[in-house]
């Protein structure tokens, strides 16, 4: 089960959702790119479309951010031909000490 952030309530929990507010997670890690698919930590990121992984480069690249940053993702865990993703929704640099 994915761990994620709330930044309503300043509380971590389990799952895709903030259990109080109902609002998608927030969550922590280094952004690694390869084989033309991103990364956060280990766990794939995507968007919604034709390309779902290239589509999330050009995202997070639009977004001022490259392989090695650390970032804090909010987005819906799901999956894409069979391999759990992240599907991002929004991103910034992450404000969490000690993440990843």
């Amino acid at each position: 089960m994915p761990i994620g952030y709330c930044s309503k309530c300043s509380r971590i929990w389990s799952g895709n959702r903030c259990p109080v507010h109902g609002d998608p997670l927030e969550t922590v890690g280094r952004l690694t790119i390869s084989g033309g698919t991103p990364f956060l930590d280990d766990v794939p990121l995507a968007r919604r479309g034709p390309d779902p992984f290239g589509e999330a480069i050009a995202f997070l690249n639009l977004a001022g951010f490259r392989e090695g940053d650390l970032i804090q993702v909010t987005g819906m865990e799901g999956t894409l031909n069979g391999v759990r993703v992240i599907f991002i929704e929004s991103v910034r640099a992450s404000m969490l000490e000690g993440a990843s």
